[in-house]
């Protein structure tokens, strides 16, 4: 018998061990290790006031980036006083002393081509932006403001305590928020993380000779303090330029020299584990979640033990766990991963349940403690670390350097945690393999360690969380439950994986001779076409290849489309070992249906495309319908489809836009009930009919030669040589009439109104589409500024440019839990008019001040070979066989001029031409029906909107 980890050594770990200390050796002096293919250059520093820094040069960037964390967050909110660290995040954009226009920061940094934001995590709060490179300078200085004297303005609080109600209102119904919050509930008392993090009006209210404000400024003060930042800066400067910078504008942040605030007591008291917490969820799911507390992780982030476990246990391979549970009929899904804070980790491990796994929740728990135990009678599991070690390595070797708003926040987040030299490559890091702490770990994974939360309908509860309403109860597991986990037979399927086969191994260079080019055609014909661009220039082996199967029979009608979904659900089900296994080494597999037929898209390392591009379409062709797999999967498809009533009432208003302009867009409870209604002999026989038309359309780009692309393109075609070719249908926009406002109405299950207004373009030039481009672009900061900071009629709030296909167009959306849908109604136009008025009173300089910042946009290079990827398929969706899309946008920009935009707006905006309206109404405002009654599915819709734009292809 193995001796087991006491449960007070468990709790005793957890407590705050502080996270890996900075080498006492000057920053400076530190070389950071950085992946060969990354020609940036770097600098470690570290100001007399404690700030450290990262400075990032690349004299290649179109964009620069900065971003700053401060070791400081939810954990460390005055205990009276909860969500006060994220009220902060939102008052520091309020203004400084240096910059006091309120918006000044957002009006400078998106009028130069950027954005900025913010987020408030459990232990952090980190703030960034990016901009057009040749602006950094400034924006540096306004955004290090930020730190050294914001105004905090007392006028603002209430505005801005306002949107961090909102933001909380809007997510009560979140599942994901809901299940946080009963967490934090079984969670000590006396840890952070027991505390509600986003802050309402409640917990942030001005109290008898106690305002919010004194609070706000008291806790800037004491918390806000550079020995706990940490400031990331990119940009095309050199290095000793971006130091001087830093030092110039950063120097002046003022230091307590306190380190950040640790958590001293166990995360869970004795009482909290060993438990089973029942939750009901708002929507129809079931789900279990097991939880193991552990020490921190990352005070051992180069042995990686809790990543082995996690990988080990969430591998869907033959002999996992997901492929014994999956065959028992009782789950959807398994995941496994690693959670927790800086004084602990948690294994997590996540299972979507069927109904029958529902009734089978011990059981469940019990495949995985069986599918623990054999790992803890492994005798070594060094050859899967030594596996995960590789697969790191090979990685790290082809990194890409990640875009500079990602690169900055990346920086700074990990040098609060790792060794510095570890700032870039911290996840890569495998030191050696320690089969003594790999004990140790798994030695914590045992039922007396366990805590089960199971969710779902009609459980036993006696307790509600009271800011989300959720119904939960606690109780301990029962002992003989516990006993049988620890004791039952282990079933017989289940094993440690086998290697990963698809590992690469081939990672040369294709040579090109001369430049890259535009993609060219291979082949062209009436059965198969094929697309191929050879670039090697981010010098990484890696390509994405993707197949259209043009297939008229799964699009024909909405049950072509449901049943076509369905059918890709089955082939990735039947193939999720694989999948798995591709996931794991590098390689992403995406198929599903599309407006053509079917789409199956394979991204990452080159060498092994063909033979898994033949193995998908071999499953494909050769599928025969599972009975019992076809009705767990239908049945969670559905399911799904009658939850969206419930989801967020902004998402359901942008699905229903989509269904009204795309024709062959679908409402879900119609696919819902076609599903209901589907057998799996119905199913096979659409499959059996569904590839008598098939043409193959290819794309290949990256490090792929032209013989490799036309082999797979042919391989693909070959499967599908009794078919008959099929030609690709045009698209079809549905066209708002002229004059005429079309209301579409949609009914939600949540509190909040929301509200989207599209105005369509008469036409599908590039040259109208640059216009409203450029309107889309001016009006974005203001409707921020107006209907979300000043107006504050909600959380979700934005105004932009809106394309369809190649039918460009403006759109205005808000999601609201203070108005109706014909109050925001009256605001957005209100709010149009005025901007008109706004933009002829611009100064043309400040006019072209945003053209420049637009056009810098479009013109930014693409940041690895993805991006690439990206623009090159979107042009070739659009038709744009020039490849030239965004080039033939910036020229058709440069001349357009202020007066232009604004007639532009008055006719088109103001005027007399049409608008779709798509509205939802919130329980909140139930009393305040909506007028006129607007459309309530999509054949009305066509019926108000029957005529289309329609682009031959």
């Amino acid at each position: 018998m193995r001796l087991m980890l006491p449960m007070s050594l468990v709790l005793a770990s957890c407590v705050k061990a502080p996270p890996v200390a900075p080498a006492p050796v000057e920053l400076s002096a530190i070389e950071v290790n950085k992946p060969p293919l990354d020609d940036r250059a770097y600098r470690l520093i570290e100001l007399d006031n404690g700030l450290r820094a990262v400075l990032i040069s690349d004299d290649d960037t179109d964009m620069a980036a900065a971003a700053l964390d401060v070791h400081v967050g939810q954990f460390t909110d005055p205990a009276d006083r909860e969500g006060l660290a994220h009220f902060l995040e939102h008052m520091l954009f309020m203004g400084t002393e240096k910059y006091p226009d309120v918006d000044g920061y957002r009006d400078f940094v998106q009028s130069h081509g950027g954005g900025s934001n913010a987020g408030t995590s459990q232990e952090h709060t980190t703030y960034f932006f990016d901009i057009e490179h040749a602006h950094l300078e400034e924006a540096l200085d306004r955004f290090a403001q930020f730190f050294i004297a914001p105004v905090l303005d007392p006028e603002y609080v209430q505005r801005e305590r306002e949107a961090v109600n909102s933001e909380y209102e809007l997510k009560v119904q979140d599942e994901v928020r809901r299940f946080r919050e009963v967490r934090r509930q079984t969670t000590n008392p006396e840890h952070g993380f027991s505390q509600f993090s986003v802050g309402n009006l409640d917990t942030l209210a001005d109290r008898e000779g106690r305002p919010v404000w004194d609070d706000l400024r008291a806790f800037y003060d004491a918390e806000y303090s550079a020995s706990r930042m940490v400031v990331s800066v990119i940009g095309r400067e050199d290095l000793d330029t971006l130091e001087g910078w830093v030092r110039d504008r950063f120097s002046q942040v003022p230091s307590n020299g306190k380190p950040a605030p640790a958590q001293t007591v166990a995360p869970y008291t004795a009482d909290q584990l060993g438990v089973r917490v029942n939750v009901i969820p708002v929507a129809d799911e079931r789900y279990l979640q097991m939880e193991f507390p552990v020490p921190s992780e990352w005070r051992h982030f180069g042995e990686h033990p809790l990543g082995l476990l996690s990988s080990l246990v969430g591998q869907e391979g033959e002999g996992s766990p997901h492929a014994v549970l999956s065959a028992k009929g009782w789950i959807t899904s398994l995941s496994a991963g690693q959670d927790g804070t800086e004084d602990h980790s948690i294994l997590k491990v996540r299972l979507a349940l069927t109904e029958d796994g529902f009734t089978h929740v011990d059981d469940v728990v019990g495949v995985i403690f069986q599918y623990l135990r054999v790992l803890q009678a492994a005798d070594d599991l060094s050859p899967w670390w030594d596996q995960q070690r590789s697969i790191a390595k090979l990685n790290f070797q082809f990194a890409e350097a990640p875009a500079p708003s990602s690169a900055v926040r990346s920086a700074v987040s990990t040098l609060q945690i790792y060794p510095p030299e570890h700032v870039l490559d911290a996840w890569a890091t495998y030191t050696a393999y320690d089969p003594e702490l790999e004990r140790e770990y798994l030695d914590a994974l045992v039922p007396s360690n366990l805590r089960l939360f199971v969710a779902g309908p009609g459980l036993e509860t006696d307790q509600e969380e009271a800011r989300y309403s959720v119904p939960w109860g606690i109780q301990p597991l029962d002992p003989a439950v516990m006993e049988s986990w620890t004791t039952a037979e282990i079933h017989p399927d289940l094993r440690l994986p086998d290697t990963n086969p698809y590992i690469a191994e081939d990672t040369s260079l294709e040579p090109l001779e001369g430049e890259v080019g535009i993609p060219t055609k291979l082949v062209d014909d009436d059965r198969l076409v094929i697309w191929h661009l050879l670039d090697p220039s981010f010098e990484v082996p890696r390509s994405t290849s993707a197949v259209t199967l043009v297939a008229p029979a799964a699009t024909g009608s909405l049950a072509d489309r449901v049943n076509a979904l369905l059918f890709t659900d089955l082939v990735d089900d039947a193939l999720a070992p694989m999948r798995d296994q591709l996931g794991t080494a590098g390689l992403r597999p995406f198929f599903g249906p599309d407006s053509d037929g079917l789409s199956l898209t394979i991204r990452g390392y080159d060498d092994k495309h063909l033979p898994v591009m033949e193995a998908y379409v071999d499953a494909v062709v050769g599928y025969s319908v599972d009975a019992d797999r076809f009705a767990v999967l239908r049945d969670k498809r559905v399911q799904d489809w009658r939850n969206v009533k419930k989801q967020r009432s902004i998402n359901q208003v942008n699905w229903a836009l989509s269904e009204a302009f795309d024709p062959t867009d679908w409402d879900y409870q119609d696919g819902a009930d076609h599903l209901e209604g589907l057998t799996p002999e119905a199913l096979q026989e659409w499959l059996d009919g569904v590839f008598a038309k098939v043409s193959v359309r290819v794309a290949v780009h990256g490090n792929t030669t032209a013989e490799e692309a036309e082999a797979l393109g042919r391989a693909v075609s070959e499967r599908f040589a009794d078919a008959e070719p099929a030609a690709l249908a045009p698209i079809d926009v549905r066209r708002v009439p002229d004059g005429e406002t079309v209301f579409r109405d949609v009914v939600v299950q949540h509190s909040d109104s929301a509200i989207r207004v599209i105005y369509q373009a008469d036409d599908q030039e590039f040259a109208t589409q640059a216009r409203w481009l450029m309107l889309g672009s001016l009006i974005r900061t203001p409707a921020f500024t107006q209907l979300r900071t000043e107006q504050q009629l909600g959380y979700i709030v934005w105004g932009g440019y809106d394309r369809r296909d190649r039918v460009a167009g403006l759109g205005v959306g808000i999601q609201s839990n203070v108005a109706p849908p014909q109050v925001l109604l009256e605001r957005i136009d209100a709010f149009l008019a005025g901007y008109a008025e706004t933009l002829e009173a611009m100064d043309d300089a400040e006019f072209e001040t945003n053209k420049a910042g637009l056009i810098a946009t479009l013109q930014e290079a693409p940041t690895d070979l993805y991006d690439k990827t990206g623009d090159l398929q979107r042009d070739l969706g659009l038709g744009v066989l020039t490849f030239d899309r965004k080039a033939q946008l910036v020229e058709l920009l440069k001349p357009l001029t202020r007066t232009e935009i604004l007639a532009f707006m008055q006719e088109e905006v103001l005027g007399d031409d049409g608008r779709l309206v798509v509205r939802a109404l919130g329980s909140t405002h139930a009393d305040q029906p909506m007028e006129p009654a607007g459309c309530a599915d999509t054949a009305c819709v066509d019926a108000k909107m029957p005529e289309r734009f329609v682009r031959e292809r």
